[in-house]
């Protein structure tokens, strides 16, 4: 990653990362953030929808690697967003990267309505993955692709293990989203639960 973002900008994104570590904000890890980037970079997008801003860590990355890409990111905590803002103003890509605040589960048709897609990143709440891709999907170019995270959630996704109840909704959701990726007629989708929490890839067919 560094190889294509260099310089001043790899140094505040890292700095971020470190930052974020307390206290604990949510980034995308490492691994999967490499299929993350190297996706999009296959894609070649024009515009990306983020499902979950955080801090803007990701949604910079995006923007950074994808130099001629928008990005519309959806995140209802409005604290972060604003440092996500700070971020993206000291990185110089503000002007193409534009934030919706809200429950993404409420906003989310004003957010698609017009526009077209090419990369989708599903960072969101996990058990809002299926319906949230049921409205985008229709909005998704013929080539692009769809990258989802934490799919293995907490290792409890896999298989058909029956979860602790804490976490009953969020595994039964998660896997009902996966299969319906898995045997959509416009997805190709690879599943990996080795890397981070688990991701999923999907093209667009």
């Amino acid at each position: 990653m560094s190889e294509v973002i260099a310089g001043r900008a790899w140094s505040v994104l890292e700095e971020v990362r470190m930052r974020s570590m307390d206290p604990y904000v949510p980034l995308v890890r490492s691994d999967s953030l490499k299929v993350l980037l190297d996706t999009a970079l296959s894609v070649e997008p024009k515009r990306i929808l983020e499902i979950g801003t955080a801090v803007g860590y990701s949604s910079s990355l995006l923007a950074l690697t994808c130099e001629r890409a928008t990005v519309d990111t959806v995140d209802m905590d409005i604290e972060r967003v604003d440092r996500a803002r700070q971020l993206w103003s000291e990185l110089n890509i503000a002007d193409r990267i534009c934030s919706h605040i809200g429950d993404v589960r409420e906003i989310i048709d004003s957010v698609i309505e017009g526009n077209r897609y090419d990369l989708l990143f599903m960072d969101g709440p996990k058990s809002a993955y299926l319906p949230l891709l049921v409205k985008i999907l229709p909005c998704m170019n013929r080539g692009g692709a769809i990258v989802s995270d934490n799919v293995g959630y907490l290792g409890l996704v896999r298989g058909d293990s029956y979860p602790p109840h804490k976490h009953r909704t969020i595994v039964r959701n998660m896997r009902e989203y996966l299969k319906f990726i898995q045997s959509h007629d416009r997805l190709d989708t690879f599943v990996n639960y080795d890397l981070g929490d688990g991701i999923a890839v999907s093209r667009i067919i």
